[in-house]
């Protein structure tokens, strides 16, 4: 799923499309805000990026869902993230096999 629209409350006049979605069982839906990918490296040339987060999320798939945010976020401070990134918000949800 991409962002289709801008940023909640960025503009009084936006319009958003309702999307629907099916997840699998132990599908896996991470919703997140650019402070994520833009987060920089200790050096600050460069971001933690989408390719990197994708491949994060592959290797972590399996761990429990209330686990993922806590374990992503010691992943981007390992990789630099500072108090100069920009801030960050995180939604992780799973559907179970029930």
């Amino acid at each position: 799923m991409e962002a289709s629209a801008p940023p909640l409350g960025l503009l009084k006049s936006a319009t958003y499309e309702v999307v629907h979605t099916d997840l699998k069982p132990e599908d896996l839906l991470l919703a997140y805000t650019d402070g994520v990918t833009e987060s920089s490296s200790h050096f600050g040339k460069e971001m933690f990026g989408e390719r990197r987060l994708r491949n994060w999320l592959q290797q972590h798939h399996d761990m429990d869902v209330r686990e993922i945010p806590e374990q992503l976020l010691q992943a981007l401070n390992s990789f630099g993230r500072n108090d100069q990134d920009d801030d960050l918000t995180l939604l992780c949800m799973k559907r179970n096999n029930g």
